[in-house]
C-alpha cells in the first residue's frame, strides 16, 4: 500500500508541498483524465482493422483462399468474379454491422464524457467542467440524483449524519441503497490549516477492480509519511465510485481518486466467459470428419487426373476426337513427371474450389440466426411469464440455447432460490427462555390460510401449513381477494406486511423496560437487534416509500438556476435546508463566487431546493409511552388480537426527552433496506419493541429506547460479516462503563457457540426446535472490554488494514471476536415460491441429479427439503455430519463400502460444508462418485468458494452438463462454474442475473425452460446440423461423380451461379424455418412425461454414427440423382456437335432434381407442419426457378448457353425426370423411418401417438 498517491490540486501551489511530494505530483499530472472510450476503431484506421479482425475467423480466411486459388488461371475452376459474390457479401455485411455499432458507442462516449459537475477552485468558488476535464485531485460537488464521475473519496456531506446514499445499480445490480460515511478527519484537522479545504495526501494502492474493498491511509500534507503517527485510515465505505448515483443526500464534497480508465467500474467491466456447448463440440469433431474426406476426395480427383492425362497420350485412348493430335512427336509422345506432377497439383486445387462446400462454414451463420430466434421464443413465453414481477425468462447468452436439452445435474441455492427471501420474524430465544411471538405468528398463519382459500389449496391443522404450488408466496390481501374469501374481518389483514409489520411476544415486552431498569442480557440482546447490522434506512410517507426522487436535467442554463431558486424561496421558505457545514470550522452562511468558465451557475444551486426528508420539523404532543397491562398493545397482544394501526404504531413514537431534535416526523416512518433480508427482519423486530434504529455513521450508531428516546453510541469500529467467520461484530462505547467499551456479535450457531464462554444448552435445544420447523436461526453474544483494551485492538486492526494482510486480518477479528456471552438466538422463516414442490418433483422423475447447496445449519437445510420435494416421504437419508472432519471421511469410506445402487437412488445425502470441503481435498474423484447414486445431495453450511468447487469437480470427475442456479452474488461462483447459469431476479439484488445465461424471477419456471424449450432446441439443432452435412455431401458428390465422365478435368457441369447460390440462397431458408418453430412434441406431453428428457440429456438425437448414416445417404441419393437423369438423356453421340441436350442442360436438371429432393428429405423430418414450413418450402423454389429464368435470359451472367430454363419449361419429360428423381432419392429414407416407427418405436415417438390418440 502506498504505491499510489493523491495529492488535492489545491495543495499543488504550497511550496512546501511541491517540495515533499514532487514525485507524487509529477506521477499525479501524467494520470490520464477522466474521459472514456469504448470504440474500437479510428476513422482512417476502421476498414484495415475490421478486416484484420474479420480475418482471425477461419470461415473468413477459408472463403478468400479458395477465390485466390480460384484466380489461378490453371485452376480457374468456375466464374473468378462470381466466386468473389458471397465473400464480399460477408465482409461488407458485418464491416457495416461494425461500423454501425461503433458509432453507436461513439455517441454513447460523447455523452458521457460531456456531462458537466461542479469543481471546486477554492473554499468559495466552483466551476463546472465536463467529465473528460476532470482530472485525479479535483474536489468535486454532487447533487441529488446525479452519478458520480470517477472514483472518489468522501470528504463532506449536507447530512447532518456525515454520511450519503448511493444506488449502486449500475455497478453490481444491487437495488438497495448503500451508506457512505465521510472520512473522518475531525480529530486530525488543525484549526489553522484553513488555506486548504482538504489538507491530506491520500495514499493507496494502484487501480485495480476489486469493488468489494479499498485499502489506504490519509496523512497531513505538512507530515510525512514517517512522521506522522496516526494514520487516517481510508475504508470502502467512504469511497464512491463511478457510475453510482447519489440518493437522499442534498449535496456532497468528494476527492477524485481514480479517473477514467482507471476507476474500478471500467477495470471491472469484463466481457463474461464464453461457454461453448456440448452439441457445438461435437459438431466441431464431425467438421473435421468433413475436412478429411474433402481432403481424400481432391486427392483422388489429383491422382486420377494424373492417371488419365499420362494415359492420353498411349494407344488406349488415340482416335478419339477429343485427344490433340498435333505435335505428335515420339518426344512428345509421353509426358515428364514434372508435367504430371503440375497437372495432380492443379487437379488437387481445381477440385477443392468445386467441393469447398462440403466443409458446412455456413452451418455456424445459419446456428446463430436460429439461436436467435430461439431465444425469442423463450424469452416471449407467457407460460414463463410472472405477473408479479412484471417480467420473464430473459436470454443473456444466445450461443448456448440447445445445451438446455443436455442438463444431466442442476446446483441450486436455497435462500431467495427455492424461497422467497422474504424474511419472517417467528421466534426468538432470550437468556434460555423461548418467545415464540404468538400473536405474529397466528397472524401470519391466519392471512395465509386467506390466501390459500381464495387460491382454492386448504390448510393443515397443526399449525402447519401445507404448502402448494400457486399459494405459498405470502401477498397483502386485495379488495378483491378479501370479498373473494369472504372473510368476516377483512381489516386485520387489510395492508399487512409480515416482512415491516411484527407483533412483540407479549412476555419479552413486559421485560423492556427503561435503559437502566432493562436486565442486561435482554438490553444487549436488543442493542445487537438494532446495532449490529449494515442496514440503510430510508423514509416512508403516507404508505408510499420516498427513495428515488425525481431526476433533475443533469444540464441547465444559468436563468433556469436563477428561476427555479426564487419560485422555489417563494413557496417553501421554510423547506430551505442549511447549507454544507465544514467540520473543520463553523460557517454560517456563504455566498458563492464562482468563475466563469464554459456554463455559470451557483455553488449552492441544488441546496435551495426543498429537502427530501425535513429534519427540521420537530414531533409535538406526542407523549411517551407506557408500556403497562392497561396499554392498547399490550391488551391487543395478551389477547393476540390482530389489530393494529400500521400506519402510525404508538409504540414506536417517543418524545424527545433529552430535548434532542427528533429525526422522524408524524406522517413518515422509519424503512430499511438491506443486502440481506436476515438483517432488515431483525431490525424491524427490535423495532416493533421500541428499540428503532434511527441513524447510523461511521462513528456513532443512534436508536430510540421506549420511555427514553433517542440514545447515541459512539462507534468505535465494524468487522463486516464475511462467508469464513459467518459472523459480523460492532464495537460500541459502553452505555454502563463509559472508559470501555461493548462487542455486540451476531452470527451464525456454529460459528458463536464455538466463541462464546457461557455454552447453554437450553439455547442450542431452542435453536435445534427451530432449525427443526425450517426456520432460519443466528445467534447474539457480546462482551465487555476496557479502555485499554479497546485502543489495543482498534490499533490492531487499523494496521492489518493498513497492511493489506488478509491473514493479520483475521487474527485482529479472532482476538476479538472471543470469550463472547451468549444472550439469545432468533428465528426467521423465509417461505416457499409459488411452484417449487411440483418443480422439484419434475427435474427429479426426468432424473437430472439435484444438488442444493446452502448456508443454512442441517436441520433447516433438511426441513426445508422436505417441504419442497427434495426429500419425499420414500427417501432414505444418510448424513456425514460429523463435527470431526476425519470422522466424516472414515464414514464416507465405510458407506461407500457397503453401497447399493439401488438403494442409493431413493436416497438423499446430507453433508455439511466443513466435510465436503475435508472430502473433496482427500478423496474427490470417489465422493463424486458416490454421489452420483443418489437421488439428491444437500450440502449445508457451504461457503461461495466451496459452491464453485462442489460444481466444478462434478464436471470434471464426471462429465456432466451441469446446471447452476442462484439468486444472490454469493451463488455468482457456482453460475459462472456450470456449463449454464441461471440467476433469479430476487430480493438479493442483480449480481447472479449479471453472472448468469439466463435469468428468470421464479425457480418454477425452470422445468418448462428445460423440459420444453430445452427439449425442442436441442431437437431442432441436432436436426439441423444432420441436415447441413447430408446437403452439402449430397452437391459435391453430384460434381465428384461428374469428373469421372469428364476425364478427370475438374470440369463442372452445374451452371456457376447455382453452385454459388445453391447452398446461400435457395436452401437456406427452410431449414432456418425448420431449426425454429418446428415441434418433435407438444409442450404438455413433455412437462407430463419428464422422463422423456432423458433421451435429450443423453443426447440420443445427435450420436457419432449419425453422421456416417448422413453420409452413406447423400452417396445414395447422388447416384439416383445423377445416374437416372443420364440414363434418360443419354445419347451415344451426346459430346457431339448434333446432340440435342448440353452439359449445363444436363446439369440443371440435375439441380433442380436435388433440390426437389431435399426439401423431400427435410419434409420427411418435419414432426410438425405449418403453413409457414409449406410457404418457404414452395417460396424457395419458386426463387431457384426464377433466377434460373432470369439468369439464362441475361447474357452478362456469365453462363456457356441462354435459355436452358426456359427451354426446360417447355419439355414435359424434363420435370418428370426433376419429380421421379427426387421422390426416389427419399424413398429409401421414407421407407426405413416408417418401418422403424412401426416396429421399434422410440419413446418419443410411442408417448407422440399416445398423446395424439388421447386427444381425438
Amino acid at each position: 500500500m502506498g504505491e499510489y498517491e493523491v495529492v488535492p490540486r489545491q495543495l499543488h501551489a504550497f511550496e512546501e508541498v511541491k517540495k515533499r511530494y514532487s514525485a507524487a505530483i509529477n506521477r499525479q499530472l501524467k494520470l490520464p483524465p477522466n474521459s472514456i472510450s469504448t470504440t474500437k476503431y479510428s476513422f482512417l484506421l476502421f476498414i484495415p482493422k475490421n478486416l484484420f479482425e474479420q480475418f482471425h475467423r477461419f470461415a473468413n480466411i477459408y472463403f478468400v483462399f479458395i477465390c485466390i486459388i480460384n484466380f489461378v488461371p490453371q485452376v480457374d475452376a468456375i466464374s473468378p468474379l462470381l466466386s468473389l459474390v458471397p465473400v464480399i457479401c460477408i465482409l461488407a455485411f458485418t464491416s457495416i454491422k461494425d461500423a454501425v455499432e461503433d458509432y453507436r458507442r461513439h455517441l454513447s462516449d460523447k455523452q458521457i464524457n460531456s456531462q458537466l459537475c461542479l469543481v471546486k477552485t477554492s473554499e468559495d468558488t466552483t466551476v463546472r467542467k465536463s467529465w473528460e476535464s476532470l482530472k485525479v485531485g479535483d474536489i468535486i460537488q454532487i447533487g441529488l440524483n446525479e452519478e458520480i464521475p470517477a472514483d472518489c473519496l468522501l470528504i463532506d456531506s449536507s447530512n447532518e449524519a456525515n454520511i450519503c446514499f448511493l444506488e449502486t445499480a449500475n455497478l453490481d445490480g444491487e437495488t438497495n441503497l448503500k451508506q457512505k460515511d465521510v472520512v473522518d478527519v475531525d480529530e486530525y484537522a488543525q484549526e489553522e490549516n484553513t488555506c486548504a479545504m482538504f489538507p491530506f495526501i491520500l495514499k493507496t494502492d494502484k487501480p485495480n477492480p476489486d469493488l468489494t474493498s479499498f485499502k489506504g491511509y490519509l496523512v497531513p500534507y505538512d507530515q510525512s509519511e514517517q512522521e506522522c503517527e496516526n494514520k487516517i485510515l481510508v475504508k470502502n465505505r467512504n469511497v464512491l465510485y463511478r457510475g453510482c448515483i447519489l440518493r437522499n443526500t442534498d449535496q456532497i464534497e468528494a476527492l477524485i481518486i481514480y479517473a477514467g480508465k482507471n476507476t474500478k467500474a471500467v477495470l471491472s467491466n469484463n466481457d463474461p466467459p464464453s461457454k461453448t456447448s456440448y452439441m457445438e463440440r461435437l459438431m466441431n469433431r464431425d467438421v473435421i470428419w468433413c475436412v478429411v474426406i474433402l481432403l481424400i476426395l481432391c486427392m483422388s480427383g489429383a491422382v486420377a487426373g494424373v492417371l488419365w492425362e499420362r494415359d492420353a497420350h498411349t494407344s488406349q485412348l488415340k482416335g478419339n476426337w477429343y485427344i490433340p493430335r498435333e505435335n505428335e512427336d515420339e518426344d512428345n509422345a509421353n509426358a515428364t513427371s514434372t508435367e504430371l506432377f503440375l497437372v495432380g497439383f492443379f487437379m488437387f486445387l481445381r477440385m477443392i474450389v468445386l467441393l469447398q462446400i462440403l466443409i458446412p462454414l455456413s452451418l455456424y451463420i445459419t446456428i446463430e440466426i436460429v439461436k436467435l430466434f430461439q431465444a425469442f421464443f423463450i424469452s416471449n413465453d407467457l407460460e414463463m411469464y410472472s405477473e408479479e414481477f412484471d417480467a420473464g425468462v430473459v436470454c443473456r447468452s444466445l450461443n448456448i440455447t440447445e445445451e438446455l436439452g443436455n442438463i444431466q445435474a442442476i446446483f441450486s441455492d436455497k435462500t431467495g432460490t427455492l424461497t422467497e427471501n422474504q424474511m419472517i420474524f417467528r421466534c426468538a430465544s432470550v437468556k434460555e427462555t423461548n418467545y415464540e411471538h404468538a400473536a405474529n405468528t397466528k397472524l401470519i398463519l391466519k392471512t395465509k390460510s386467506k390466501t390459500e382459500i381464495s387460491d382454492g389449496e386448504n390448510l393443515e391443522t397443526g399449525g402447519r401449513s401445507v404448502r402448494k404450488p400457486k399459494s405459498a408466496h405470502f401477498r397483502k390481501i386485495t379488495e378483491d381477494q378479501r370479498h373473494a374469501t369472504k372473510s368476516p374481518e377483512p381489516s386485520e389483514t387489510e395492508n399487512y406486511d409480515p416482512e415491516i409489520n411484527v407483533f412483540p411476544d407479549s412476555e419479552l415486552l413486559l421485560k423492556l423496560k427503561s435503559f437502566d431498569e432493562t436486565d442486561v442480557d435482554i438490553r444487549n440482546f436488543f442493542l445487537c437487534l438494532s446495532c449490529c447490522n449494515s442496514v440503510v434506512l430510508t423514509m416512508e410517507q403516507r404508505g408510499k416509500k420516498i427513495k428515488d426522487a425525481p431526476e433533475t436535467p443533469k444540464t441547465r442554463t444559468p436563468l433556469d438556476s436563477v428561476r427555479d431558486s426564487f419560485s422555489t424561496l417563494g413557496r417553501k421558505l421554510k423547506s430551505v435546508p442549511k447549507k454544507m457545514k465544514r467540520r473543520k470550522k463553523s460557517k454560517s452562511s456563504q455566498k458563492s463566487n464562482e468563475q466563469p468558465e464554459e456554463n455559470l451557475t451557483t455553488v449552492n444551486e441544488r441546496a435551495i431546493k426543498p429537502n427530501t426528508v425535513d429534519t427540521e420539523r420537530k414531533v409535538e404532543g406526542i407523549a411517551n409511552p407506557t408500556f403497562s397491562p392497561d396499554s392498547p398493545i399490550r391488551a391487543q397482544v395478551d389477547r393476540a388480537q390482530l389489530r393494529l394501526d400500521f400506519t402510525a404504531p404508538k409504540h414506536l413514537i417517543f418524545a424527545d426527552d433529552n430535548n434532542e431534535r427528533a429525526d422522524f416526523l408524524k406522517e413518515k416512518d422509519v424503512l430499511y433496506e438491506s443486502e440481506s433480508p436476515d438483517e432488515a427482519a431483525l431490525v424491524y423486530a427490535s423495532k416493533a419493541y421500541g428499540v428503532t434504529l434511527m441513524a447510523r455513521s461511521e462513528r456513532s450508531v443512534r436508536i430510540t429506547w421506549p420511555r427514553e428516546g433517542v440514545k447515541t453510541f459512539k462507534c468505535r469500529y465494524v468487522l463486516p460479516f464475511d462467508s469464513s467467520r459467518k459472523m459480523m461484530s460492532v464495537i460500541l462505547e459502553d452505555p454502563d462503563e463509559p472508559s470501555g467499551s461493548l462487542i455486540l456479535t451476531k452470527g451464525a450457531d456454529s460459528a458463536v457457540f464455538s466463541r462464546v464462554k457461557n455454552n447453554s444448552d437450553v439455547t442450542k435445544d431452542h435453536v435445534d426446535s427451530y432449525a427443526d420447523e425450517g426456520l432460519r436461526t443466528l445467534c447474539l453474544a457480546y462482551r465487555r472490554i476496557s479502555q485499554q483494551e479497546t485502543l489495543d485492538i482498534i490499533k490492531e486492526l487499523a494496521d492489518a488494514e493498513i497492511s493489506g494482510d488478509e491473514q493479520a486480518l483475521s487474527t485482529a477479528f479472532s482476538l476479538v471476536e472471543k470469550d463472547l456471552h451468549l444472550v439469545g438466538a432468533t428465528a426467521i422463516e423465509d417461505r416457499l415460491q409459488d411452484g417449487v414442490e411440483e418443480s422439484i418433483r419434475i427435474i427429479r422423475e426426468a432424473k437430472i441429479k439435484l444438488w442444493v447447496l446452502t448456508g443454512d445449519k442441517v436441520q433447516t437445510a433438511v426441513e426445508v427439503g422436505r417441504s419442497c420435494n427434495l426429500i419425499k416421504r420414500t427417501d432414505h437419508l444418510q448424513y456425514l455430519i460429523q463435527e470431526d472432519v476425519d470422522d466424516a471421511l472414515r464414514q464416507f469410506l465405510k458407506m461407500r463400502g457397503h453401497d447399493d445402487p439401488d438403494k442409493l437412488a431413493s436416497s438423499v445425502l446430507v453433508i455439511s460444508g466443513s466435510n465436503l470441503e475435508y472430502i473433496l481435498a482427500n478423496e474427490m474423484k470417489k465422493f463424486i462418485k458416490f454421489c452420483n447414486l443418489f437421488g439428491a445431495v444437500l450440502c449445508c453450511r457451504t461457503t461461495p468458494k466451496l459452491k464453485g468447487d462442489v460444481v466444478a469437480s462434478v464436471r470434471q470427475v464426471l462429465n456432466l452438463r451441469s446446471l447452476s442456479i442462484g439468486d444472490g452474488a454469493n451463488d455468482v461462483t457456482m453460475i459462472q462454474e456450470a456449463n449454464i447459469g441461471v440467476g433469479i431476479s430476487g430480493h438479493e439484488g442483480r449480481q447472479a442475473v449479471m453472472a448468469s445465461d439466463y435469468a428468470m424471477p421464479r425457480f418454477r419456471m425452470l422445468p418448462r425452460l428445460l423440459l420444453v424449450h430445452g427439449h425442442w432446441n436441442y431437437a431442432r439443432i441436432a436436426q439441423l446440423i444432420e441436415y447441413f452435412f447430408y446437403k452439402n455431401a449430397l452437391f459435391i458428390l453430384l460434381i465428384f461423380i461428374y469428373q469421372g465422365f469428364s476425364g478427370w478435368s475438374g470440369a463442372n457441369f452445374i451452371p456457376d451461379l447455382y453452385l454459388i447460390l445453391f447452398m446461400l440462397l435457395f436452401n437456406s431458408i427452410p431449414p432456418i424455418i425448420n431449426a425454429t418453430i418446428d415441434r418433435f412434441l407438444p409442450s404438455k406431453l413433455l412437462m407430463k412425461e419428464p422422463s422423456l428428457y432423458q433421451y435429450c440429456a443423453e443426447n440420443k438425437s445427435y450420436q457419432p454414427f449419425l453422421f456416417w448414416v448422413a453420409m452413406l445417404d447423400s452417396i445414395l441419393q447422388a447416384s439416383v440423382q445423377f445416374f437416372i437423369p443420364l440414363g434418360i438423356f443419354y445419347d451415344a453421340n451426346q459430346f457431339a456437335i448434333e446432340s440435342t441436350i448440353s452439359v449445363w442442360t444436363f446439369g440443371t436438371i440435375v439441380a433442380a432434381g436435388c433440390l426437389l429432393a431435399t426439401f423431400f428429405h427435410l419434409g420427411i423430418d418435419t414432426m410438425s407442419w405449418t403453413w409457414v414450413h409449406i410457404f418457404f418450402l414452395i417460396f424457395s423454389y419458386a426463387l431457384f426457378l426464377v433466377i434460373g429464368l432470369a439468369s439464362n435470359a441475361l447474357p452478362s451472367t456469365g453462363q456457356n448457353e441462354y435459355w436452358i430454363m426456359e427451354y426446360l419449361f417447355s419439355d414435359l419429360w424434363s420435370w418428370l425426370t426433376v419429380l421421379m428423381v427426387a421422390f426416389l432419392s427419399v424413398l429409401p429414407r421414407f421407407i426405413i423411418k416408417v418401418l422403424a416407427n412401426t416396429f421399434s418405436p422410440s419413446a418419443q415417438y410411442f408417448y407422440r401417438e399416445k398423446h395424439y390418440q388421447s386427444n381425438r
